[in-house]
């Protein structure tokens, strides 16, 4: 009746990515205004397919710890997580920490009503939007890092100009991912307009 446990998998030089993940409607929009130090969560991404050396069968959910190299024969504990089943040809992403080294400072440079539509006794039943939002993303590390930024556009939206690529995840919400180079800056800019808001509804929107 003994418990025995054995090694499942042993993949030694699994490729990964270390991430940044940036959510504009989880942090801040400006660090500078706070008495505290916004991080950054910071994650290692793996991939479950044959060219990581996996992708043979699913990953199991369970505790995954991280240990780094220290230079002197031994190990220093990053940090470590429980990452849900991992399917093949699916990705793991493992959190440990958040990072001060890349620093977001978001700002709403625009929002004006447009398109303002009237019943006949003079009030607004319905409206447009017209915004611009602008982020600046500094990189203080000497290496580069790739940032995953997330933005939310609540609502039927147009976007009308955008400087950086960006993956539409579902109906509100956009995902873009920034390489930075090291001690580098890059700056996201975006111009779009929110369509068919009823008076009402923004306030709604934030008191949900």
């Amino acid at each position: 009746e003994e418990t025995k446990q054995l090694q499942f998998l042993n993949v030694p030089k699994v490729p990964f990515k270390k991430i940044w993940t940036y959510d504009a409607a989880l942090k801040p929009w400006d660090p500078a205004i706070l008495d505290v130090n916004v991080g950054i969560p910071v994650a290692y991404r793996i991939l479950n397919d044959t060219k990581s050396g996996l992708g043979k069968t699913a990953l199991w959910s369970g505790k995954t710890r991280v240990f780094q190299d220290d230079g002197h024969q031994s190990t220093i504990f990053s940090g470590e997580d429980a990452p849900a089943l991992v399917p093949v040809g699916e990705k793991m992403e493992v959190y440990v920490g958040d990072s001060r080294d890349i620093v977001v400072t978001q700002r709403q440079m625009k929002n004006n009503q447009i398109n303002i539509r009237k019943n006949i006794g003079e009030g607004i039943v319905l409206y447009d939007t017209d915004e611009v939002i602008t982020a600046k993303i500094e990189n203080f590390k000497d290496k580069p890092a790739l940032l995953t930024m997330i933005q939310h556009i609540r609502g039927q939206w147009e976007m009308k100009e955008c400087n950086l690529k960006y993956e539409r995840k579902d109906a509100e919400t956009l995902e873009f991912q920034i390489e930075l180079p090291p001690q580098g800056k890059q700056e996201l800019n975006m111009h779009y307009q929110r369509l068919n808001i009823r008076p009402g509804q923004e306030q709604a929107a934030v008191l949900q």
